[in-house]
């Protein structure tokens, strides 16, 4: 066990991990979108901006939070982040007009960027080795939890007071946030590459390999860009192929729960594996959910596959990224590349629907799945070109990921 270990028991590690149950907290609101639009007398496009102007405001704070960690300190700052969640995220209890929701929203927003990375990069500063490992897949299944835990409590609040009282589900927030403030030590971001100031056994880059940071980045992008159109377009390829009454919500959270074991099996799955098998392995999941999806033809079997295909590799490939980061960055700029790894994942989430759309026009199909071929071959031809560079040989050892 390692000093950090001890240092920071199971408490810290529960309380570090419960501010990202909220992480994902921003498309709650989905399953009452029909009831915030009827009640507030507007369009379905305007309801829906509701759900998806956080994800665009938070790319603003995201860029800002390591140098407001920097200089505030990281609690401080995951702490500022998580009480405009639960602040903004209660509003809309206590008014009825749209724009001031909408301004609520946007808040809400600019809460989550504001400590999104800084989740990850606290585990990173306080923990080292298997133990880092661990617990950041557990910090991706902890979203998924959240996920699942406050879109039902969302559904429940509504029928029982109203899509206003849904909002409530927001308070958690504070409740978090309590816990967090209260049991978790005041950390700093490195200001230095000095690696005895760290004391984790962690051994840091002496310089930050760029090429191979940047190609992280593209690949975070790119694999978001497949995983959630499998998440946005599943509900309506099933549907089209079982009828319209068929319940995808049902099926689509055994694909949640799929992520959820996923994510707490991280750790023990790549110090099994390795890290080159483990991220193949992610990635061949994730190309077996669009192979799935596309070959289905109303298959059930095929259909419940897919969506549990597209949940499963999500808290690998996230934790495999942001786990390798010590031998490719300097210890300073973890933060900086954490951020854009996450950067990385907003900009595929923003790309998914274009990117479908572009196929299907080039395709000239109406198919609903024809995306998912190609998104499927792409996928199957990273593993092919990482293993062909991580097998060939280099001037420069520590520009190969090794297993």
């Amino acid at each position: 066990m390692t000093r950090e270990v001890k240092k920071y028991g199971l408490n810290v590690q529960l309380a570090v991990l419960a501010v990202s149950l909220l992480l994902t907290s921003s498309n709650i609101i989905n399953g009452i979108l029909p009831q915030i639009r009827d009640g507030l007398h507007v369009s379905n496009a305007a309801a829906e901006l509701l759900s998806t102007t956080p994800s665009l405001t938070a790319l603003i704070t995201l860029l800002l939070s390591p140098a407001l960690a920097r200089f505030l300190g990281l609690k401080n700052v995951i702490g500022l982040g998580v009480a405009l969640v639960g602040i903004s995220g209660v509003v809309p209890m206590f008014v009825n007009d749209y724009t001031v929701i909408l301004i609520s929203r946007i808040v809400l927003g600019l809460g989550l960027g504001l400590y999104n990375s800084l989740a990850v990069a606290i585990i990173q500063v306080m923990w080292a080795g298997d133990t880092r490992s661990t617990l950041l897949g557990i910090r991706g299944a902890f979203e998924n939890i959240g996920q699942m835990i406050l879109t039902a409590l969302v559904g429940v609040l509504a029928s029982s007071f109203g899509w206003q009282g849904s909002f409530s589900a927001y308070i958690l927030a504070f409740a978090a946030l309590a816990w967090f403030w209260v049991v978790v030590p005041d950390v700093k971001l490195a200001d230095n590459d000095d690696e005895e100031a760290d004391g984790s056994g962690d051994v840091f880059a002496e310089k930050s390999n760029v090429v191979i940071l940047t190609l992280f980045v593209l690949f975070a992008a790119g694999y978001l860009v497949a995983m959630q159109s499998g998440f946005v377009r599943w509900a309506a390829v099933t549907q089209e192929a079982l009828g319209a009454d068929f319940n995808t919500s049902t099926i689509m959270s055994i694909g949640v729960a799929a992520g959820i074991v996923s994510g707490f099996g991280f750790g023990a799955l790549n110090k099994f594996l390795g890290d080159m098998n483990t991220l193949y392995l992610g990635i061949f999941i994730e190309a077996l959910g669009c192979f799935f999806l596309y070959f289905a033809n109303g298959s059930y079997a095929l259909l419940v596959a897919s969506i549990i295909c597209f949940y499963l590799p999500g808290p690998i490939l996230g934790p495999w990224l942001f786990n390798q980061l010590p031998k490719y960055a300097k210890k300073s700029q973890q933060a900086f590349w954490s951020t854009a790894i996450m950067i990385g994942f907003h900009v595929g989430i923003f790309v998914a629907p274009l990117a479908m759309t572009a196929i299907e026009a080039v395709s000239g199909s109406k198919d609903l799945a024809v995306s998912f071929l190609p998104f499927g071959i792409a996928l199957l031809l990273i593993i092919v070109g990482v293993f062909a560079y991580t097998h060939m040989p280099h001037k420069s050892a520590d520009t190969t990921v090794k297993a």
